[in-house]
């Protein structure tokens, strides 16, 4: 299990470029877990456990010169998807 671990971190690392292309898609996945905090006391019977989920998410940066983009910097359009 180990070897497999160790053998994958290490494509995963090889297999990126930091800062040489100029890609404009990104794709994220994250897993989230929380608390859920009782601000009101109806909540009670519904909070019964950490929440917990994946976020995954393809993003395309903007890049055009023009006006809006340099007044919102160059934001992010894309697809998020929670489970």
């Amino acid at each position: 299990m180990i070897k497999r671990v160790s053998i994958l971190f290490i494509f995963v690392f090889l297999s990126t470029y930091a800062q040489e292309k100029d890609d404009k898609n990104t794709i994220e996945i994250n897993y989230f877990y929380g608390n859920v905090l009782e601000h009101s006391p109806e909540l009670k019977p519904i909070i019964q456990a950490h929440p917990s989920g994946i976020l995954m998410s393809w993003n395309k940066k903007k890049l055009e010169d023009n006006q809006f983009n340099h007044t919102y910097n160059f934001p992010d359009a894309g697809f998020s998807a929670t489970y």
